[in-house]
């Protein structure tokens, strides 16, 4: 016995019976190759389109370097005062002002943990010096680092400043001058 189509069933006018399965089979290679992707994107949360992961910018301030910007001032009362302005953000290093400081370098040492500790709190009031002379320079620096204050004087007057001058700091402020005939 032959079946003879009508023209019209359940799947739609002009689809076949026998069509069913090949449906079937097609919407299901359909959602297969299509949960088939590479795995090197990534999806926009946003429904936005896809982004491979290398070509995602990194976050702004990104890098080897705090968000910090701090305006020093030097004063020696035998030379005028020189300003200058350093600026560290994240990834790139920034010195106006000063031919002596290298900005790369300040902004490395300013990485560093226990100056970052120096700059916001402070000379720890517990600290023991040396009781020795390092001339009349003293460094005044103003600004934030990593959204904290800073306001703090660095002086030669003890053997803690002029550690904190020739050592810790030594890349983000200038040669003292130290002793000079007027001091």
């Amino acid at each position: 016995m032959t079946r003879q189509f009508t023209g019209t069933n359940d799947y739609g006018p002009n689809v076949k019976p026998c069509m069913k399965t090949s449906l079937v089979f097609l919407a299901a290679a359909a959602l297969l190759f299509a949960s088939c992707g590479s795995d090197t994107t990534t999806v926009d949360a946003g429904g936005g389109d896809t982004v491979p992961p290398d070509s995602v910018p990194e976050p702004l301030g990104a890098g080897p370097y705090p968000i910090a910007t701090l305006d020093i001032t030097i004063s020696h009362p035998d030379a005028d005062d020189a300003s200058y302005t350093i600026s560290c953000l994240g990834d790139t290093a920034t010195v106006i002002g000063s031919d002596e400081i290298v900005d790369q370098r300040a902004c490395g040492v300013l990485a560093e943990p226990q100056v970052k500790a120096r700059l916001i709190n402070g000379a720890p009031s517990d600290q023991e010096c040396t009781e020795q002379y390092g001339g009349p320079d003293i460094a005044h620096i103003v600004g934030t680092f990593d959204g904290e204050p800073v306001d703090t004087t660095i002086d030669r007057v003890n053997g803690c400043g002029i550690g904190d001058w020739d050592q810790l700091l030594s890349e983000v402020l200038p040669t003292a001058l130290g002793l000079t005939e007027g001091s």
